[in-house]
């Protein structure tokens, strides 16, 4: 009798164990442990920091002026422009491309928040500046001889214009210019370009819809939202007002 009372014990404890031990690893549990977590310590969102327009300034007079120079003038100041992620940029194809007297228009097919291949088009006006894109992308391809395929390629170290880029090389690209131009590389990424477009708007007063146009976003996006707040333009007028000026 004692026997068969232990078996059935150890029965519901090897039970009970198992459905506790199932339970840890369980989706459920996962979830509820991470909300814990953020509960407790707290979450800040990790993201690059956004390029600046003295930081991009400081950055493009940094650039020498050979081909690889070019390029990255080329496509840092695109890619600021036009609001481009990282995958849009190395897509850009010299059949996307079209110039006129005051602008660029450059096709996109498809890209993240355009899964169906509707297509849309980024539109970058020409500048009376240094920093002009247009300029930028103009000397490029005429230096690099691309009248078709990808316009951002690869370049050995021979000097050698390559197929393509990858996406990643964005991000290099951006951070080795930035330690070139006496910037913290740890701080910036591919991203920074996209995000320093809506931080330099959101902080000249530019309204909402306009700046959407150009990224891409939809009205009323949080995305969007969270960029304009991040860059404090409305807290600082906010503080402002409640000083009266």
């Amino acid at each position: 009798m004692n026997r068969w009372l232990e078996r059935i014990l150890a029965g519901l404890l090897r039970s009970r164990w198992h459905n506790y031990d199932a339970y840890l690893r369980s989706k459920v549990w996962q979830s509820k442990r991470r909300r814990a977590i953020r509960r407790t310590v707290g979450v800040r969102p990790v993201r690059k920091a956004p390029l600046t327009l003295p930081e991009m300034r400081q950055m493009i007079r940094a650039i020498e002026d050979d081909l690889r120079g070019k390029r990255d003038k080329a496509m840092l100041l695109i890619g600021y422009a036009g609001a481009f992620r990282r995958s849009e940029l190395v897509a850009v194809t010299v059949t996307d491309v079209t110039f006129y007297e005051d602008r660029v228009s450059i096709l996109l097919p498809r890209s993240k928040t355009d899964q169906e291949g509707a297509g849309k088009t980024k539109t970058i006006a020409v500048m009376g500046s240094d920093l002009c894109p247009v300029a930028a992308l103009r000397t490029w391809l005429a230096a690099s001889s691309i009248d078709a395929g990808h316009v951002f390629r690869g370049i050995d170290r021979h000097g050698h214009v390559h197929d393509s880029l990858n996406d990643r090389e964005v991000a290099r690209i951006v951070k080795k210019r930035a330690t070139a131009a006496g910037l913290d590389p740890k701080k910036l990424a591919g991203h920074s370009l996209r995000a320093g477009f809506v931080t330099q708007n959101a902080l000249a007063g530019i309204p909402d819809w306009k700046i959407a146009e150009q990224t891409g976003h939809k009205p009323g996006s949080k995305v969007l939202h969270d960029y304009i707040r991040a860059a404090g333009k409305g807290a600082m007028d906010a503080s402002r007002a409640a000083f009266g000026e």
